[in-house]
């Protein structure tokens, strides 16, 4: 049986200018080439200008080899458009050329592979560094969790969310889902029910 997430598919990224008008002037000043248009781009499609950051990328999408910057943009511009092979060429561009990939760029180009299909080995590897890198963090988890489930592991599945840090409600749904599924394809029904009534708990409870 298939498991697939209700999570939304759109990828996230964090940006760390800190508050203040100037800050992002100096950041780009002391950037070079690729890496403006990279941030700029980014900027662009936090804030769900998609046109614009196409236009921010046009000559620094010719360079060989882009910046890593370009490439992550690449990627969530690809994502929107759905073509998830693209978008999975070119966050692991990135997080290949990335100095020090952050964990949120390591849980993008590991899980997209779970909404294209595309069943890559790499994908488990990059969703653990990013769960390393951030261990509190149940994003990544989760998502690695869902992606045993797929690969039908539900041993690997349930051995991860049982390590997990204690859930917050934001992730509770997910959560249980995850390990109801898990359960229930090791054929412990009663643990798989209870799991799953939790996860509707949560779910009902979000829209109260």
């Amino acid at each position: 049986r298939g498991y697939v997430s209700g999570r939304s598919r759109w990828p996230t990224r964090e940006f760390s200018f800190p508050a203040g008008p100037s800050r992002e002037r100096v950041v780009i000043a002391e950037a070079e080439g690729g890496e403006v248009a990279g941030m700029l781009a980014l900027v662009r499609i936090n804030a769900r200008q998609y046109d614009l950051a196409r236009v921010e990328l046009e000559a620094a999408a010719k360079e060989a080899p882009r910046h890593w910057l370009v490439e992550e943009a690449l990627g969530y511009l690809a994502w929107h458009r759905s073509d998830w092979q693209r978008a999975q060429e070119h966050l692991r561009q990135a997080v290949a050329r990335a100095p020090n990939p952050a964990p949120r760029l390591l849980w993008n180009a590991g899980r997209v592979d779970q909404f294209g299909g595309l069943r890559s080995p790499e994908s488990a590897e990059l969703l653990v560094r990013a769960m390393r890198a951030r261990p509190q963090w149940m994003e990544p988890r989760i998502a690695l969790a869902e992606q045993h489930l797929l690969r039908n592991q539900p041993s690997e599945s349930l051995a991860l969310l049982e390590r997990a840090p204690p859930v917050t409600p934001r992730y509770a749904a997910r959560f249980h889902r995850a390990t109801g599924f898990s359960e229930a394809m090791l054929g412990r029904a009663d643990a798989a029910r209870r799991a799953l009534d939790r996860a509707r708990e949560y779910e009902s409870n979000a829209f109260d």
